[in-house]
C-alpha cells in the first residue's frame, strides 16, 4: 500500500490544485487562505436573498463545494471531515457577513441589488424583529455569558 506521504507527493505533481488536510473545524497548512476561499466561493454564487447557511438549498451548497473541490484536493479518507469543515466556516462566514451588513445596513459590494433587497426586506419582517427582540433578550438575560449548562451549575456550586 502506498504511504500518505508519498500519495501526497505523487497528487501534487499532477495538479494545480492546493493540497489540504482537515485540522479540528479548519483547513490545515493555511486555514485563513482556505477560508478566505471559502468566502469567495459563496459570494460569488449568492444569487438569492438567504438569510442563513441553512436556508441556502443543498444544490447550492452541493455548487459550492465542488467549486472547493476545483480549488483543492485532499487524501479519500479526509472527504468526509474536509466536507464538514467546509461547511462549519461557510456557515460561520455568512453568518459574520450578514449580521454585519445587516447591523450596518449597507450592502456587500459582492451582493447583486435584488438580493440585497430581498433580504433586507426579510430582515424588516415582524416575525424576524420579534425573533431578533427574542434573541437580544435571551442575550442580555445569561449575566454569566454564553456558556454550556454544565458550567453554569458548577459556577452556582461554589455560591
Amino acid at each position: 500500500a502506498e504511504s500518505s506521504s508519498s500519495q501526497v507527493t505523487s497528487q501534487a505533481s499532477n495538479t494545480s490544485k492546493v493540497y489540504v488536510e482537515p485540522e479540528d473545524d479548519g483547513f490545515f497548512p493555511n486555514p485563513t487562505e482556505v477560508t478566505h476561499s471559502v468566502t469567495d466561493i459563496f459570494q460569488s454564487k449568492f444569487d438569492d436573498p438567504w438569510p442563513n447557511w441553512n436556508k441556502v438549498p443543498m444544490n447550492i451548497h452541493e455548487l459550492w463545494f465542488g467549486e472547493f473541490e476545483r480549488r483543492y484536493w485532499w487524501l479519500p479518507e479526509h472527504d468526509n471531515i474536509i466536507k464538514k469543515n467546509f461547511e462549519k466556516k461557510g456557515a460561520a462566514r455568512l453568518k459574520d457577513i450578514l449580521s454585519d451588513a445587516h447591523e450596518k445596513r449597507m450592502k456587500p459590494q459582492w451582493m447583486n441589488e435584488e438580493v440585497w433587497e430581498g433580504l433586507y426586506n426579510y430582515w424588516d419582517t415582524p416575525e424576524f424583529k420579534a425573533k431578533a427582540e427574542r434573541n437580544k433578550r435571551n442575550r442580555a438575560s445569561d449575566f454569566l455569558g454564553p456558556r454550556f449548562i454544565c458550567t453554569h451549575k458548577q459556577l452556582y456550586s461554589f455560591y
